[in-house]
C-alpha cells in the first residue's frame, strides 16, 4: 500500500467517524430535547397548582375588596365610620391574603405566571447544566424531590452530550486539518 492509498484510507474512516459521531449525537440531542419537555411539563405540574391556588387567592380577595367598597359607597344607610371599618377589614384581609402568597414564594404580579411552561424549560435547563440561576425554585416538596431526581438523571445525560459534541467538533477540525495538510503532501509527492 502506497502512502497516498494510507492517506486516502485514512481519510475515508475520519469521514465514517464524523458521521457515525454526528448520528449518535442528533439521537442523543433528540433525547436530551425530550428529557427537557418533560420536565418543564412536570415542573409546572407540580409548582403551577401551588402558584395556581395562592394567585386565584388574592385574586379573590381583590376581588371582594373592591366589590365591598363599591357596595359601601354606594348604600345610603351606612355612616361613614361603618363603611371606613368595612373597608379596613377588607383591606386587612387582602393584606393577609398577599402576604401568604408572598411567604409561599408568589412574588410576581398576580397576572403573571412565575411557572409558565417557557419557565419551566430554563429552569430543567439550568437544573442538567448544574448552572442554577435561582430566580426561579420549587417551593413544594413535590418539586424539590423532582428536583433531586430530575439532576440526578438530567446531569449524566447533559454530560454525555457534551461529551459528544466536543467529539464532533474535535473529529471536524482534525478532518479540516488532515485534508489542508494532505494537498500539500498530495502536490508534494507528485
Amino acid at each position: 500500500m502506497t502512502e497516498i492509498d494510507s492517506i486516502v484510507a485514512e481519510r475515508t474512516h475520519q469521514k465514517f467517524l464524523l458521521r457515525a459521531t454526528i448520528r449518535r449525537f442528533c439521537v442523543r440531542l433528540f433525547i436530551l430535547y425530550f428529557f427537557t419537555v418533560s420536565g418543564a411539563f412536570l415542573f409546572r405540574w407540580a409548582e403551577g397548582m401551588r402558584e395556581l391556588e395562592f394567585k386565584c387567592g388574592v385574586k379573590k380577595v381583590r376581588r371582594d375588596f373592591l366589590d365591598t367598597l363599591w357596595q359601601g359607597s354606594q348604600s345610603s344607610y351606612m355612616k361613614e365610620e361603618d363603611w371606613k371599618s368595612l373597608a379596613r377589614r377588607r383591606l386587612l384581609k387582602f393584606e393577609e391574603e398577599l402576604h401568604g402568597a408572598f411567604e409561599a414564594g408568589i412574588n410576581s404580579y398576580s397576572g403573571q405566571k412565575s411557572w409558565s411552561f417557557l419557565n419551566a424549560i430554563f429552569y430543567a435547563i439550568t437544573i442538567m447544566t448544574t448552572i442554577g440561576y435561582g430566580h426561579i425554585t420549587p417551593i413544594t416538596a413535590l418539586g424539590k424531590l423532582l428536583t433531586v431526581l430530575y439532576a440526578l438523571i438530567g446531569i449524566p445525560i447533559f454530560s454525555i452530550i457534551l461529551g459528544d459534541a466536543t467529539k464532533v467538533i474535535s473529529r471536524g477540525i482534525k478532518l479540516f486539518l488532515t485534508r489542508n495538510g494532505d494537498s500539500g503532501k498530495l502536490s508534494y509527492i507528485c
